[in-house]
């Protein structure tokens, strides 16, 4: 097992390395293994397509510009990602914060874009229910699949504030499915 690690290392070493000196082919495989994972977080915390296709987008011109000051340091190249998809989304939606608020036939549509996507309309209703630090961490170990390490890093908090973010959103987010009925 320990070898399976030093070869992932070794290849996430390597595409970094080649995405640093300009390989448009390393560019490329970076581009198609996390655009739709990108595109997919940002769609759960900005429920908008449109915004969501931008913000991923968004994210591979600012890797292009940062790449050099990239150091691997065994995090995978897609926390990096990550993190600027965090802080994009939040810089989105801080602008978005002082523009009227969406009709609720705008949110409609917009759920329907995200079921579209395999997302359950009850689930990110209930999803709206938690802290913005909840919802992060949700979408990225639920929907994304990342690991509680990966998460600290895209996120800025301690492994352990990231397992009290997902335990108490979990926890929330069951109260908010089962409804008031099963709350009695």
């Amino acid at each position: 097992m320990a070898g399976v690690v030093a070869v992932e290392s070794r290849g996430e070493e390597s595409l970094v390395q080649a995405v640093r000196a300009g390989d448009a082919r390393a560019w490329a495989e970076l581009f198609d293994d996390n655009f739709q994972p990108l595109y997919r977080y940002a769609l759960c915390r900005v429920h908008d397509h449109h915004a969501a296709e931008e913000l991923a987008s968004q994210v591979f011109e600012e890797a292009m510009r940062g790449v050099n000051g990239f150091r691997y340091r065994g995090v995978p190249l897609r926390a990096w990602l990550y993190r600027i998809a965090h802080n994009l989304t939040v810089d989105h939606l801080r602008r978005k914060s002082r523009q009227p608020a969406s009709t609720l036939f705008e949110l409609e549509a917009n759920y329907d874009e995200l079921q579209a996507a395999g997302v359950r309309t009850d689930f990110l209703r209930a999803l709206r229910g938690l802290t913005d630090d909840q919802q992060q961490v949700v979408v990225l170990r639920f929907l994304q699949d990342l690991s509680i390490e990966e998460c600290a890093a895209i996120t800025g908090k301690s492994p352990g504030a990231v397992k009290m973010l997902q335990s108490r959103g979990l926890e929330r987010l069951r109260s908010l499915l089962q409804g008031p009925e099963a709350r009695q």
